[in-house]
C-alpha cells in the first residue's frame, strides 16, 4: 500500500520533475496578486498550501504547511520556507478541519481530479482560497487566439472553473493582472509580447509543454514575424495603454453555511469590497447571478474584455 501511495505521488509530480528545473528563476510572488490572496485568507492563522511549488504566495505572517508532489520543485524552496509534505491534492494526509484555511495558486489544473482535490481542501480546512484562470476564457487571450490555438483543447478538457467552484460552494471574484506582473505565469506578459520569444520565459509555464515543440516553434516564429511587421501592434496596440487587464484570472473563496456566522460575515464583507474595488478600476460592477444566500451559484461577470476578443 505504501508503495502504491508513493508511486501516485511521483506520478502527480512527474510533469514538474521534467519542466520545473529552472522554475524559480521566473516564477515568484507578485505583491499585488498576493494582496488579493492574503486578504481572502481572512484571519486564518494556519494555512495549507496545495501544489505549493517553490513557495510563491505563501503568507509570511501565518503558520504555513506546504504540499508538493514534485521533488524537483521541493528542492527549489528557499531556506526557511514552510515545511513541505510530499502528497497529492486528492489524498491529503491531514485530519478533517485541522487548518484554518487551504490555498492553491495556479495548481489545480494539474491535478488528476481537480474536483476531488478541491473537496479534500474543503475537508481539511475551514476556508478554501484558490487563484486560477477561467478555462472558458482561455481563447480570449491574444497569445492563444492568434498563435497557440492548440491550447484551447487542453484547457477545455478540464472541468470549468465554475463547476469547480460549485463543487466546494465558492464564490468567484475577478483579479486584474498588472502590466508589469512579477510572476512569470502564462498570461503575465500580456503587454510585453516580445517576452514570449525568450526560451526562459516559456519554460516557466506548463502551457508550452502541453502543446508540444512543433506548436511552440510555429507560434514563436509567427509572433516574431508579427512584431517585426507591426501586425501584432495593429491588432493589439490598445493593450499598451492599459496598466492592468481583466484576463480571466479568478479568486475562488468558500462562503457557505459550514462557516461560522462571524467568518461568513467577514467573507461577504470582503466580496463587497472586491466589487467596489473592481468598479473603481473602471470595469463596472462584476455583478452576480445569485443571491447572498446562495454563494455556490455566484459568478462574477467581467466587462473589460473587448481588447481580448477582437478578430484578427
Amino acid at each position: 500500500m505504501l508503495c502504491l501511495v508513493a508511486s501516485e505521488i511521483r506520478a502527480a509530480g512527474a510533469l514538474y520533475d521534467a519542466i520545473g528545473l529552472q522554475y524559480s528563476a521566473q516564477r515568484r510572488t507578485d505583491p499585488r496578486i498576493a494582496a488579493w490572496i492574503w486578504q481572502a485568507l481572512g484571519d486564518a492563522k494556519t494555512v495549507l498550501n496545495i501544489g505549493a511549488g517553490t513557495g510563491s504566495y505563501e503568507p509570511p505572517d501565518r503558520e504555513v504547511t506546504a504540499v508538493e508532489p514534485s521533488p524537483v520543485m521541493r528542492a527549489q524552496r528557499p531556506q526557511g520556507a514552510a515545511p513541505c509534505v510530499a502528497a497529492r491534492a486528492e489524498a491529503l494526509p491531514f485530519a478533517d478541519g485541522c487548518f484554518d484555511a487551504a490555498m492553491a495558486v495556479l495548481s489545480d489544473h494539474h491535478w488528476q481530479d481537480p474536483v476531488a482535490g478541491l473537496r479534500e481542501m474543503r475537508r481539511v480546512a475551514k476556508r478554501v482560497v484558490v487563484f486560477q484562470w477561467d478555462n472558458t476564457r482561455i481563447g480570449d487571450f491574444w497569445l492563444v487566439r492568434e498563435y497557440l490555438p492548440e491550447f484551447l483543447g487542453a484547457a477545455r478538457a478540464r472541468p470549468t472553473l465554475a463547476e469547480r467552484a460549485e463543487a466546494i460552494g465558492a464564490a468567484m471574484a475577478p483579479v486584474p493582472i498588472p502590466w508589469d506582473c512579477q510572476d512569470g505565469f502564462f498570461h503575465s506578459h500580456w503587454r510585453r509580447p516580445d517576452a514570449y520569444l525568450q526560451p526562459s520565459v516559456r519554460r516557466a509555464s506548463s502551457v508550452w509543454a502541453a502543446v508540444g515543440p512543433e506548436a511552440e516553434r510555429r507560434a514563436v516564429r509567427a509572433l516574431s514575424d508579427d512584431l517585426v511587421s507591426g501586425a501584432w501592434h495593429e491588432r493589439n496596440g490598445a493593450l499598451l495603454e492599459l496598466d492592468e487587464a481583466e484576463l480571466g484570472a479568478r479568486l475562488l473563496t468558500t462562503v457557505g453555511p459550514t462557516m461560522g456566522a462571524w467568518d461568513r460575515a467577514r467573507a461577504l464583507e470582503w466580496l463587497t469590497e472586491v466589487d467596489q474595488n473592481w468598479q473603481t478600476r473602471g470595469y463596472g460592477s462584476p455583478g452576480t447571478n445569485g443571491r447572498l444566500e446562495s454563494p455556490a451559484a455566484w459568478e462574477w461577470r467581467p466587462y473589460a474584455t473587448t481588447c481580448f476578443t477582437t478578430d484578427r
